[in-house]
């Protein structure tokens, strides 16, 4: 009999605290309330202009991304060996839609640095280009693969160590 009614007390204490649980859950929802989203709205003027020519490339029927480099093969000369080179690749967005670059890599493991941001129609940007050169002297070529919406692309670089 001990047992019946020990089970019975043990039973009622966990039904209320689950009712306990309950009610502040409850009351944590009604008075919590999200904050407002500070996008929201209409209000275009606080927009960046680069972020209205991004929504202007969206529309249907405009031409797709395409990304055009200033320099297809960069060249350099007598550079020193075991010294840093940098460069900057810079390119245009020559389509109607935005460009998104989603990948690029380089044939030497260069260090390759650029913005995984939407470069509107007609904007240009550029991507770092950093890469220890090699303790020898001699020719040095490098190929960067730039993957993007637009497609594949590749540029070269060429130079000499000294």
């Amino acid at each position: 009999m001990r047992i019946i009614t020990f089970c019975f007390l043990l039973l009622l204490l966990v039904s209320c605290g689950r009712t306990e649980k309950n009610t502040a859950e409850e009351s944590t929802e009604e008075t919590f309330k999200a904050p407002e989203n500070p996008f929201k709205g209409n209000d275009e003027e606080s927009e960046p202009d680069s972020l209205k020519k991004v929504k202007k490339a969206e529309k249907p029927g405009m031409k797709p991304a395409k990304i055009e480099f200033i320099k297809r093969e960069i060249r350099f000369d007598s550079m020193p060996a075991g010294k840093i080179f940098k460069t900057e690749l810079t390119f245009a967005n020559s389509g109607e839609q935005p460009l998104e670059i989603s990948s690029v890599r380089s044939s030497q493991k260069a260090e390759m640095s650029w913005s995984k941001l939407l470069i509107a129609a007609s904007e240009q940007s550029s991507i770092g280009y950093k890469i220890k050169g090699p303790d020898k002297k001699g020719a040095y070529t490098d190929t960067v693969f730039i993957l993007s919406n637009s497609g594949e692309d590749k540029i070269v670089l060429k130079g000499q160590f000294r």
